[in-house]
């Protein structure tokens, strides 16, 4: 949901109709149990089984796979490596090209909130900045996953070309604070990300 208007300009910008499946801490996944506070548990296999035969049904030509991954033990859990593996080919058979987005690199504070406190007390904001392989350490353990469905045919999206600037991920740009908490982009952190969706549009 934190991507999409970054998807949305693209749509309207190439006149392409895209629809959105999301539901909050639940993944796109298939045949997945989220126990998440706001997640839909026991519901959550049922909407996976609709979003697949949306896609087939409607012929989807191309499949967006956007989540905060560790959430669901991206990595470290064989639940999730089989969901995941379901997925990418359930989709793959209705005919859709799939596309996966690692998760955003996550802050260990509320960006927008640390920022803020920054200017009232004079600070540095550079010191919020987190450094990039910090992020790439949260990562290490989804790689091999990725890296898998890659082998399936998704093509993996990498979010840290558009959110780093050397070796740091900023909390800001411009002044204005990319993330709207510790790991849900901002709007205006979704325009930083918006080239890195061009591809789907190529066709």
């Amino acid at each position: 949901m934190a991507a999409l208007p970054a998807v949305d300009y693209l749509c309207k910008q190439h006149s392409v109709r895209a629809f959105a499946a999301t539901h909050s801490e639940t993944p796109p996944l298939v045949d997945y149990l989220p126990d998440g506070s706001y997640s839909l548990k026991e519901g959550a296999p049922g909407f996976g089984r609709a979003v697949i035969r949306f896609v087939r049904t409607l012929q989807i030509r191309n499949v967006l796979l956007i989540a905060r991954w560790k959430g669901y033990r991206a990595g470290s859990s064989p639940e999730f490596h089989a969901a995941l593996t379901k997925t990418v080919r359930e989709l793959t058979n209705c005919g859709a090209k799939v596309w996966i987005m690692p998760e955003v690199p996550n802050f260990s504070w509320d960006v927008p909130r640390a920022l803020a406190r920054a200017a009232l007390f004079h600070m540095n904001p550079s010191k919020l900045n987190l450094p990039l392989n910090a992020y790439f350490e949260q990562i290490a353990d989804q790689e091999h996953e990725f890296a898998e469905a890659a082998g399936l045919g998704v093509i993996v999206l990498d979010p840290s070309k558009y959110l780093s600037k050397g070796e740091i991920v900023p909390s800001s740009d411009n002044e204005v604070p990319i993330y709207r908490d510790f790991h849900h982009l901002a709007v205006h952190g979704t325009t930083l990300i918006r080239p890195m969706f061009q591809p789907i549009f190529a066709q």
